[in-house]
């Protein structure tokens, strides 16, 4: 047994390395390729695209924003946490178990002749 799990880990081992050498290759094949140059609409007669700072000008923006809070905790914070109440829910329940119990207690008088 001992012997059959060194050969498995072997094995293991190895399908790793192969699929770890063929993302580096997939990798260095990604790099190898050219990337078309972005185009630059620039209207020379009215200067417009001259100071254009977008992405369609090669402008790279990302977001710089730094944000150590948890999404949902942000959200409570900006809209409240809101409790609801079941009181509404509760009173409805107990009213229609008030109008059974009254309508049984009917039928048991009717029945007795009451």
């Amino acid at each position: 047994m001992f012997r059959d799990a060194k050969e498995e880990l072997k094995r293991l081992e190895a399908a790793l390395m192969a699929q770890e050498r063929l993302d580096r290759q997939a990798e260095e094949a990604e790099q190898a390729e050219e990337t078309p140059e972005q185009t630059v609409y620039q209207n020379f007669s009215n200067h417009y695209g001259k100071d254009l700072r977008n992405y369609a000008s090669g402008y790279k923006a990302y977001n710089a924003d730094r944000s150590d809070m948890d999404p949902e905790e942000y959200e409570d914070e900006i809209y409240g946490e809101t409790k609801r109440s079941n009181f509404g829910l509760k009173l409805l329940a107990c009213a229609l178990v008030l109008c059974i119990a009254l309508v049984l207690l009917y039928w048991v008088l009717r029945l007795w002749g009451i």
